[in-house]
């Protein structure tokens, strides 16, 4: 199932020209434990689960916005989680397509962060949208509009 996810990315990112890297286990890890330590009040599964929001909202459009969302830099660091404690990821050398690559995926949680993780903005499957970080867009709450 990891496995399935990950090649879902890299399809994703061949087919809309977004240059990346695939993260091994163990970089995957690091860029988790990471998180948890900047970000989260106790580590545990799912991840999203054990940040202190910045700022979230529900949302349920996030993934056509997601790139408003997250802070601009060169490169990204996209985590999707498959199941409640496996995670893989990708490097993306274009931080720009990010919206393209996962409007070319199907719906998963996913964190986006930069290699320093000066914020991780996550998503997940409850249309949440969490934003940590000082770098880390304040989230206004949804209008009914937004619905």
């Amino acid at each position: 199932m990891v496995r399935d996810l990950q090649a879902e990315l890299v399809a994703s990112c061949v087919a809309v020209g977004c240059a990346y890297s695939v993260l091994s286990d163990e970089q995957v890890a690091n860029f988790e434990r990471e998180i948890l330590d900047k970000f989260g009040f106790r580590h545990g599964a799912p991840l999203w689960e054990q940040l202190e929001a910045g700022s979230s909202r529900w949302d349920p459009h996030v993934w056509t916005s997601i790139a408003s969302l997250v802070p601009k830099r060169p490169e990204l660091i996209l985590i999707a989680q498959v199941r409640t404690t496996t995670l893989t990821g990708l490097q993306l050398h274009d931080g720009d397509r990010l919206q393209d690559v996962l409007d070319d995926s199907y719906r998963f949680v996913f964190y986006v962060t930069d290699a320093d993780v000066s914020f991780v903005v996550c998503a997940n499957d409850h249309d949440m949208v969490i934003s940590c970080g000082a770098d880390a867009v304040e989230l206004a709450e949804a209008t009914p509009d937004d619905a």
